[in-house]
């Protein structure tokens, strides 16, 4: 099979995964309604708040995993702080936009961006902090992701798949967003470096050249 299509195969069964929760949560909700299960409250209640999550969801990965049209950094800030609601992980990016101004325009690091917070959050199995830093400089755009918390680390089955030339044999629907921000990185003429600065902590950088 070809490469390509396998990775959209395994991108739309992991956005099916990411979704299927909330709108099960939206589905039960409506069907206590119809059945007059419970208090009414409850399950609008309930309802009202899995359309929330998969309205997030979903605004933040169109961004993410597609076109990201005219998307600032303060979009993808909005767009983080939504997607981590009621996740048990605080978001550190500082509201200045002093340093980010330059790049505020730049869609293509705004979708970097997402998808390395992407990895962050994944790294924090017991949830934690993400702080995320974008700086220029003279001939490029440093990006930082730290994901701090108990237990924080990069899955072994990720690691292989941030390798642009992994093997698709390699790669599933857990780990196809690491592929596909290693592609990602490489289209904007960099890579994403992962290390552990001590325990607990995770670091993912990269640095972008200003004329990508």
């Amino acid at each position: 099979m070809d490469a390509n299509i396998r990775i959209a195969q395994l991108l739309c069964s992991r956005l099916c995964h990411d979704f299927a929760g909330p709108a099960g949560a939206v589905n039960a909700g409506v069907e206590f309604l119809s059945d007059g299960v419970g208090e009414a409250s409850e399950a609008v209640d309930l309802a009202l708040q899995a359309a929330h999550q998969m309205t997030r969801r979903l605004e933040f990965h169109r961004v993410a995993f597609g076109r990201a049209g005219r998307a600032t950094l303060d979009d993808a800030k909005r767009l983080a702080s939504g997607f981590l609601v009621e996740s048990g992980i605080v978001l550190d990016w500082p509201d200045d936009p002093g340093p980010q101004e330059s790049v505020a325009g730049t869609p293509s690091i705004s979708q970097l961006v997402l998808n390395m917070i992407l990895l962050g959050v994944e790294s924090l199995p017991r949830g934690g902090t993400l702080v995320v830093r974008v700086a220029t400089r003279s001939a490029a755009t440093a990006v930082t992701v730290n994901a701090a918390g108990d237990g924080a680390r990069v899955r072994e089955d990720v690691v292989p798949a941030l390798d642009f030339a992994a093997s698709v044999e390699l790669l599933s629907p857990h780990n196809i967003h690491g592929h596909f921000l290693a592609r990602l990185a490489r289209e904007l003429g960099t890579t994403v470096r992962i290390s552990a600065v001590r325990d607990g902590i995770v670091e993912l950088s990269a640095e972008v050249p200003r004329n990508a």
